[in-house]
């Protein structure tokens, strides 16, 4: 009791006595990691640091506010001592970390943490203003000795957080936090958790698709959030509902179309209150494409480490391919192969900074008679590690299977990555014939490996052609980037009525090209919504 009382006297002095917090990343069924957010390991080797991202999502409540220090929680005592810590912040475009951010970052501690048993705190040298985004932080800690102790609480959190030392490893996991924060309590004031709300491509046999905005009120006075929505295709449930200080309501957003392969653009407007800055204007896309359909073949619970894809020595360009029996693709016959989904049991360790490609073939085979060479394949796309630790891939070129022959699925390094590397999937495993082969390709030799293990796999499929490529907000002439080319090509048209390069002019969906439209692409080109 002493320890707390002693900790809040610290906390009222640095940060002062006014200050408001706000926690995120707790939870009853907390993880622990011995690395996140200042690690131990190594403390002799020189540029060691970590590197941890909290989400834009979590911070809602202090956007605008000044942040005036932190601190972290671990299970035991904190066995931390001397050295000089520096602490920075960067705000990033991603809620996850794939390799160390050296560009940018502004320093905001320089000295020695406060440690009291289990928590440890760091008061900023200068409040840091937030002012929305997705949190990057980065310390560095230069203790004495070779290796110190700590084991902090968290959540499990897909490629949060990143210790370097030697080079970068990933960590799945976020670490508990309390912000210190100074802000101004205003009569009316909100925050709305997205600045676009993006469907991407979404099969016509899988309308509507949903997502959500959250609208949380800061102010001391209740609001009633009220929502309208341009654009045909777009549509909301949500109705009008009074929330009070501190409360939040999320709001539902659909996206169903009537015609397939097209692109579809709106705005969805929320007036949080009536005055300046209480309304936002959130643009709205999706594209319906023809409709995807999945075939799942091996489901089993038998497990492997070395298919579909071999991690281990992965700067040694592995290589794996895997025969799938035409009986069992029977319902993919005459039909065009979209994407692939593997199964892992649980997240690769992986590095990501390696890249594979996938390529498709056909083969007489069953199965690999011991030492075969490889089939041979197309490439039909590429695959890099994903932040959620899915295995969805979708093809670059849809693949046509004639479903005459069997089907023969190839990894092979496109890029080297890390020098090891290990994931788990989920398949069957047979006793006799062998379905997959492995290929390691030494500098000297080649080690060729077979086994009875069939990786399960759904494939994704669909009887069209070509799908189109996503509306991409603000981008007026198709070609995926928001730049003045577009906002020239609008005002040429509402000038001239001049069409040309005119892919997507209609941005607020209203059904009508006109100076609003230029005013979206303008403020997404800005980064103001």
């Amino acid at each position: 009791m002493k320890k707390i009382l002693s900790l809040i006297m610290v906390l009222s002095v640095c940060l002062g006595a006014w200050a408001q917090e706000l926690t995120v990343a707790d939870s009853e069924s907390y993880i622990t990691d011995t690395r996140i957010p200042v690690c131990g390991n190594y403390l002799d080797f020189t540029g060691k640091h970590t590197q941890f991202v909290y989400p834009a999502e979590m911070l809602t409540d202090i956007t605008g506010a000044d942040i005036t220090g932190i601190t972290f929680y671990a299970r035991e005592n904190i066995g931390f001592s001397g050295g000089v810590t520096t602490m920075s912040v960067k705000v990033i475009p991603e809620a996850t970390i794939l390799e160390s951010v050296t560009e940018g970052m502004e320093q905001v501690f320089e000295g020695t943490f406060v440690i009291d048993g289990t928590m440890l705190t760091f008061t900023f040298d200068e409040p840091y203003t937030y002012d929305g985004g997705n949190l990057l932080f980065n310390v560095a800690w230069d203790g004495t000795g070779s290796y110190a102790d700590a084991s902090f609480v968290g959540i499990e959190r897909q490629y949060a957080s990143i210790w370097y030392s030697y080079s970068d490893y990933n960590v799945h996991f976020l670490p508990k936090a309390t912000f210190y924060y100074n802000a101004e309590v205003l009569d009316y004031d909100a925050r709305v958790s997205a600045t676009q709300v993006a469907f991407g491509n979404v099969p016509t046999n899988n309308m509507p698709a949903t997502q959500s905005v959250k609208v949380t009120n800061r102010g001391t006075n209740a609001i009633t959030p009220q929502v309208t929505i341009a654009g045909d295709a777009f549509s909301t449930t949500y109705t009008a509902t009074t929330i009070a200080k501190g409360e939040s309501v999320e709001i539902p957003v659909a996206f169903s179309a009537e015609v397939a392969a097209s692109a579809y653009t709106g705005t969805m407007t929320i007036t949080a209150y009536d005055g300046e800055g209480g309304t936002f204007v959130l643009p709205l896309s999706g594209t319906a494409v023809e409709p995807v359909y999945e075939l799942t073949v091996n489901d089993g619970t038998a497990t492997s480490n070395y298919f579909p894809m071999y991690f281990y020595y992965w700067d040694d360009n592995c290589h794996t391919q895997t025969i799938y029996n035409r009986a069992d693709l029977a319902e993919l016959a005459g039909k065009k192969i979209t994407t692939i989904t593997y199964y892992p049991k649980d997240v690769p360790s992986l590095q990501l900074d390696g890249e594979m490609t996938l390529s498709i073939g056909t083969t007489s085979l069953d199965y690999f008679y011991g030492n075969e060479t490889f089939i041979e394949a197309t490439a039909v796309g590429k695959w890099s590690p994903n932040t959620d630790g899915s295995f969805v891939i979708t093809l670059d070129t849809p693949y046509e299977y004639d479903g005459q022959s069997n089907l023969v699925l190839d990894w092979s390094i496109t890029t080297a990555g890390s020098s090891y590397a290990s994931g788990t999937f989920y398949g069957t495993q047979g006793s006799v014939s062998d379905a997959t082969q492995t290929y390691s390709m030494y500098q000297y030799s080649a080690y060729p490996y077979t086994s009875s293990f069939r990786p399960k796999t759904t494939f994704g499929f669909a009887d069209g052609g070509d799908q189109p490529q996503p509306a991409v907000p603000g981008d007026v002439n198709g070609d995926g980037e928001v730049n003045t080319v577009d906002i020239t090509i609008l005002y040429n048209y509402i000038l001239n009525a001049d069409t040309e390069n005119m892919i997507n002019g209609d941005q607020d969906g209203d059904g009508e090209i006109t100076t609003v439209d230029i005013t979206v692409v303008y403020n997404i080109l800005l980064g103001t919504k």
